[in-house]
């Protein structure tokens, strides 16, 4: 077969693909937002406990890299919003920006005003949450100042660290996803589309790694401005999930088993080497997402192979609950903190438990209601956009 013909036969396996839910990503989902929602968990058990924590409690540590989470769901994004336009002819979104806008603000706006108003109506009827307590809870104080109401509206809270982690500590990911969607319509797609030919996924990631440098540099790392390159790697992940992938024939167990090592790695020896709350952030994040990019374009490709390992990744991610907490994602990430943080006030810190247990009433309690309210999110904000969606697409 021509490297013509093989190119085709793939390309429209892709655009194949692209029509079928991967149920796989939304497992991918699932077990991100967990991870944040377990992470914010862990915090609240160690602010405040009486007593030694046990030794066998350091294996918890693993629950302490909550950035983690978050850099997997924007390689995720991007990913899942190249994939039809890398399938397209023309590298086009369909609808144009405006459709594209549209989809966007039916997909996200309903929810993220929700959950604003919720937020602020749990902080003004407990007491509780009123006042700095010395637990993360803090860092959503002040929440009600002129400020960071306008710059929530506005949706550029994440710009200034006074406003970035008010009333809802998660939701400044929010703001920051809607600001690379600016990115990606106006820059990155322009830019990709000019340099078709000439490698264009390898200029697009160094334009974004000169703009997250030039922010570092200019000190404002406090925006993590790397995500933008992480977006870029789901990016190009789909853009080579439409092409022929020779040097991943017969190694997609390879490439996800590499993935997996390399994080594990990373937060192995990052102590020792990596000292800057920053630096260490930016090198975690970036291994993350780049594993996260790897491991989608190994599942899309085991999908048509020959890969057990990744096969049975993508068996796993794909199961009823976990694709189920991948649907409802969106919903429990925006409601879970402040249900977590009430419930530590009102039923855990009064007693004095030790650290196991304030973890272990905050996760049954917590994530009990934080299922259930984010279920009902879902069904009142989401579903009717994403039932119209699922809707047009055969399910895997």
């Amino acid at each position: 077969m021509s490297v013509d013909s093989e190119f085709s036969a793939t390309a429209t396996e892709a655009r194949e693909a692209s029509s079928r839910r991967l149920w796989y990503i939304d497992g991918i989902r699932g077990v991100s937002a967990c991870y944040v929602v377990l992470f914010h968990m862990y915090q609240f058990a160690n602010a405040r406990f009486s007593g030694t924590p046990p030794t066998w409690w350091k294996a918890f540590t693993i629950l302490g890299y909550g950035d983690c989470g978050v850099a997997v769901f924007i390689v995720v994004s991007g990913y899942c919003l190249m994939l039809p336009v890398a399938a397209s002819d023309g590298m086009l979104l369909k609808g144009g920006r405006r459709r594209f806008a549209e989809r966007r603000l039916r997909r996200l706006g309903p929810g993220y005003v929700a959950a604003l108003i919720g937020s602020s109506v749990l902080i003004l009827v407990d007491p509780a949450l009123h006042h700095h307590t010395g637990t993360l809870w803090d860092a959503s104080l002040p929440a009600f100042s002129a400020a960071t109401i306008a710059a929530h509206v506005l949706l550029i809270y994440n710009l200034n660290p006074k406003w970035a982690y008010g009333i809802d500590v998660p939701m400044w990911t929010i703001a920051l996803e809607v600001q690379i969607y600016v990115v990606f319509v106006f820059g990155l797609l322009p830019l990709w589309r000019r340099t078709i030919g000439r490698r264009p996924n390898l200029v697009v990631i160094g334009v974004c790694t000169i703009a997250t440098f030039g922010a570092l540099a200019v000190g404002a790392g406090f925006v993590q401005p790397w995500m933008l390159l992480l977006f870029a790697l789901g990016m190009c992940a789909a853009d080579a999930a439409q092409r022929p992938a020779r040097w991943l024939r017969g190694r997609v167990d390879v490439v996800a088993i590499a993935a997996f090592a390399s994080v594990a790695l990373t937060l192995t020896f990052e102590p020792r080497f990596l000292h800057g709350y920053l630096s260490t952030l930016f090198l975690r994040d970036v291994v993350v997402g780049g594993a996260a990019a790897l491991l989608l374009l190994a599942l899309q490709k085991a999908t048509r192979s020959d890969g057990r390992v990744t096969l049975c990744i993508g068996a796993g991610l794909s199961v009823r609950p976990i694709a189920w907490l991948g649907r409802i994602s969106y919903s429990l990430y925006l409601v879970h903190f402040p249900i977590i943080g009430a419930i530590a006030f009102a039923c855990v810190y009064a007693h004095s438990f030790d650290v196991p247990t304030n973890f272990f009433l905050i996760a049954t309690i917590g994530g009990s209601v934080s299922l259930v309210v984010a279920n009902a999110f879902h069904w009142l904000f989401e579903r009717r956009y994403l039932s119209r969606r699922e809707a047009s697409v055969a399910t895997a």
